[in-house]
């Protein structure tokens, strides 16, 4: 019975790597490909024990890729399935943790989130990415300070994360700070110049401070890009 549930989860991991590829190529995952994923991880999760460890890093990826697709959809909960299932595939990946914490997040089990990103920090502390998403709750619970703590961790791990300087210059936004803001949304700008949001934003903090000409070539830069997109 066993060979023809191998081979079935086999045949999966080999349909999805050629799948995956061409979802990122040319569009997203539906939800009805998803649905289709996850009775493919309910097959086969059950035989992880006898998968080598091949087979266990395939489907850990193949789940953390899927978790993606569900964000595209804001389908949380199945973000969370997929999250859960690459843990039990992999548990020593961070970015399994951190992609369980954010679906923890947009569920707003925002005490969960935190556990989960600094269990990810425990795996990989020389890494930006947890010190982020940690910042990222911080901000949806508005703890600004706190957030700015995180991101100015995840800024010195990783100088050149621009979605760290863009969440900082966010918490100062939101703390009225405008000066400090816009100085984070113009690193995020010089680091991405399509930076969509940061000149946006970055409008907003001179139209505050009254530098009105300032804030008038940053929404017109937004909407180039927005046009452009």
């Amino acid at each position: 019975m066993y060979i023809g549930k191998k081979f079935l989860a086999a045949a999966i991991i080999g349909g999805i790597l050629i799948f995956s590829q061409n979802v990122y190529a040319l569009e997203w995952a539906t939800e009805t490909e998803l649905e289709e994923m996850k009775l493919n991880v309910e097959i086969s999760l059950p035989y992880k024990d006898e998968m080598d460890n091949e087979e266990i890093k395939i489907w850990a990826m193949y789940c953390g890729n899927n978790v993606s697709h569900a964000f595209n959809l804001k389908n949380y909960e199945l973000a969370l399935f997929f999250a859960n299932a690459a843990i039990e595939f992999n548990p020593n990946n961070e970015l399994y943790w951190n992609h369980r914490g954010r679906s923890y997040m947009y569920l707003k089990e925002y005490d969960k989130a935190i556990a989960d990103h600094n269990k990810a920090i425990e795996l990989a502390p020389d890494k930006s990415d947890g010190y982020r998403c940690l910042g990222d709750v911080h901000i949806e619970l508005k703890n600004y300070q706190q957030a700015i703590l995180d991101y100015n961790k995840a800024i010195e791990l990783n100088p050149k994360d621009n979605n760290a300087y863009f969440k900082r210059g966010l918490a100062y936004h939101y703390l009225e700070q405008y000066e400090a803001a816009i100085a984070d949304y113009s690193k995020t700008i010089e680091i991405n110049s399509k930076s969509y949001g940061a000149y946006n934003n970055r409008g907003l903090c001179y139209q505050a401070l009254g530098e009105t000409e300032k804030a008038r070539e940053d929404f017109t830069k937004a909407d180039e890009l927005t046009y452009k997109d």
